[in-house]
């Protein structure tokens, strides 16, 4: 007899597009999200476990709303693990999974242009005590340059 493996669920594409998945992702509700992933998907606690790396524990409390998902990490590994689209990884605040236009390999051999980098403060003509603790605001400060 074989037996079933908790982590072969299907996620329907369709539960990405829905309202009340939406909120969920806006607010970053992992618990929510896990909640929709187990009423549409099917998925248990075990399947989460396994496909999130998150342990099985951690994962009840999440749902039951004892514990928050904060890290940007952890909201990573449950994306990866629950194939999430890049419009639901959007939602969520993550980069995309799949390189877009703006982001595809360049072929090999070519040679990507140098980043525009901002002047250090000593290329600014300014001490360490001008700039403070900001070097952005000093790097700002480049065109209206005091002495």
């Amino acid at each position: 007899m074989r037996r079933h493996d908790p982590a072969d669920f299907v996620v329907p594409e369709q539960l990405w597009e829905r309202a009340e998945m939406d909120a969920v992702l806006r607010a970053r509700d992992a618990g929510g999200l896990f909640q929709l992933i187990r009423k549409y998907a099917g998925a248990s606690q075990t399947g989460l476990t396994i496909r999130t790396g998150i342990a099985k524990s951690e994962i009840s409390a999440i749902m039951a709303g004892h514990r928050r998902v904060t890290s940007l990490d952890r909201f990573e590994s449950i994306a990866d693990g629950l194939d999430m689209p890049d419009t639901a990884r959007a939602k969520l605040g993550l980069a995309p999974r799949r390189p877009g236009p703006q982001m595809a390999a360049q072929p090999l051999g070519a040679r990507a242009a140098a980043p525009e980098r901002l002047p250090g403060r000593r290329a600014l003509g300014r001490s360490r005590r001008e700039c403070g603790t900001s070097f952005l605001r000093c790097a700002a400060s480049v065109g209206g340059r005091r002495s």
